[in-house]
């Protein structure tokens, strides 16, 4: 099982969110759903 989502996360400033981290991240994520397995 995957460990909780809190505790794979790095913390981050919150002064300097890195938005291309994250939208890269969410790309992943939706282009994988659309896999076929």
């Amino acid at each position: 099982a995957l460990p909780p989502l809190e505790e794979t996360l790095q913390p981050v400033d919150s002064e300097n969110i890195p938005v291309l981290e994250v939208d890269e991240l969410w790309s992943f994520v939706f282009r994988s759903k659309d896999k076929v397995w």
